[in-house]
């Protein structure tokens, strides 16, 4: 063989290995880097999701807030989105739940009459974005909440947990992954 005809065979394996390996990466960057947002990639992941997402009210649906999967401290098997037009106190309120291994997280937002705001008995912080937020740490469970500062008949809280045979492993969910949990919802913003 000729040592034209050589080059020629080797530069192309080295294209051809080069675009094979660009393809690769594409596929191997995480989800959150592309342009989907949270919402839409829950959708994906869990089309039941989106039919519930549907049926839920405008006022509502628009002020749900998705935390990125990467920030929830556990190996999330089972998402689920629930509305209900009156709750405990006849409140509509949306319920997204994250479930793992006995671990659960909640994120809602509701619908709550401004005078009966109430943050007793917890702590101020300051959110990502320069929201003004409570918390309540009570053993297993962990809560953050903030008002709407624009709407501040809807309030949105974040609940971290254990519950079953999960709750006596001796590992505690701390405060600070509530709070990554709900700043990481804030930045991805409610949706529009």
């Amino acid at each position: 063989m000729s040592k034209k005809y050589l080059l020629l065979i080797f530069l192309s394996m080295i294209v051809f290995i080069t675009a094979c390996n660009d393809n690769e990466l594409q596929y191997d960057q995480p989800e959150s880097q592309n342009d989907e947002s949270e919402l839409d990639r829950l959708f994906h992941l869990y089309p039941e999701i989106e039919k519930e997402y549907n049926q839920i009210p405008e006022e509502i649906k628009e002020e749900i807030v998705v935390p990125s999967l990467e920030n929830i401290p556990f190996e999330v098997e089972e998402i689920s989105l629930t509305y209900k037009e009156s709750g405990d106190q006849n409140l509509p309120s949306a319920r997204l739940s994250y479930m793992g291994n006995s671990n659960y997280v909640s994120v809602n937002v509701w619908k709550y009459p401004e005078e009966k705001t109430t943050f007793r008995k917890m702590h101020p912080i300051m959110l990502k974005q320069n929201m003004h937020a409570y918390y309540r740490d009570e053993g297993l469970d962990k809560l953050v909440q903030w008002e709407n500062p624009t709407k501040k008949d809807l309030l949105h809280h974040v609940v971290l947990t254990k519950y079953g045979e999960n709750q006596d492993n001796g590992y505690e969910f701390t405060i600070d992954e509530a709070i990554d949990i709900a700043n990481s919802a804030l930045d991805n913003g409610a949706n529009e």
